[in-house]
């Protein structure tokens, strides 16, 4: 009688722990919601914000508004004086959230030359050489943001995958170019001469056999970039800062209809 009392009383208090436990795990589950819900007050841009732009000049282009926690941006700023005498190191479109990792002081913003951009401070700049068709035709500028999509053959198997997004593109080297077209037919063995066109003769745009694209990355993302280009191979698609990134996956010729 005696075990049977002590079992029916240790059953009871762990029993009665357990449910202690719960409404405890329950509870604190209900304030984590909650609290993800709570708004918070961010920085909006409000017009687009070109890289280079001062935290002053930011006054007139930038507002205050009230998000879902769930909404809240990596390091998004709530106020100016956050990042005062900082540049921006990125482009920033209208409607989008200002974040801390977007602004650097001057000192460690480099200002590239004529046909470069900004480049932010702590990224690595390389490049790599590609053919027209890989690089969007070859419309492709500096200042614009690219897609990089890496094939590889893995245990006999062909794949596909983006790999990294809005990567920065600081330089391009090639690209389309305009070449002279010779009225004589026998006379268009080469026409890419860099002299300019004579008037009157015919002009059209072709790409140059090879371009060569420099991009802003991380070490981590430059590593991807230098191992795709040495054992597999690359292609960019243009990508602006509103395009969504969501729904990649890595594509097979066992999945590539699904």
């Amino acid at each position: 009688m005696n075990r049977r009392l002590i079992a029916a009383l240790v059953a009871v208090v762990l029993a009665g722990l357990g449910a202690v436990l719960l409404v405890s795990y329950v509870g604190a589950s209900d304030e984590r919601a909650v609290a993800d819900l709570e708004p918070s007050t961010v920085l909006i841009a409000t017009v687009d914000i070109p890289a280079g732009t001062t935290a002053e000049q930011l006054l007139e282009m930038t507002a205050s508004s009230s998000v879902p926690g769930t909404a809240v941006a990596p390091g998004a700023l709530t106020s100016i004086a956050e990042v005062d005498g900082e540049l921006t190191t990125a482009d920033i479109v209208a409607g989008e959230q200002l974040s801390a990792h977007r602004f650097a002081p001057p000192e460690d913003v480099v200002t590239a030359q004529a046909d470069e951009v900004v480049v932010p401070a702590g990224m690595h700049e390389i490049t790599i050489q590609l053919e027209p068709r890989r690089v969007i035709g070859g419309h492709l500028a500096a200042g614009e943001t690219v897609a990089i999509f890496e094939s590889f053959e893995i245990d006999e198997v062909q794949q596909t995958k983006l790999v990294l997004n809005k990567v920065l593109v600081t330089r391009v080297q090639g690209g389309v170019v305009e070449v002279t077209a010779p009225t004589d037919a026998a006379a268009v063995a080469d026409t890419r001469a860099e002299e300019p066109a004579e008037p009157g003769t015919a002009v059209e745009a072709v790409p140059s056999e090879q371009i060569m694209v420099t991009l802003a990355v991380s070490a981590p993302d430059a590593e991807k970039v230098v191992f795709g280009s040495e054992w597999g191979s690359i292609w960019l698609s243009r990508e602006p800062a509103d395009a969504p990134t969501d729904g990649s996956r890595i594509v097979n010729g066992g999945n590539i209809y699904q």
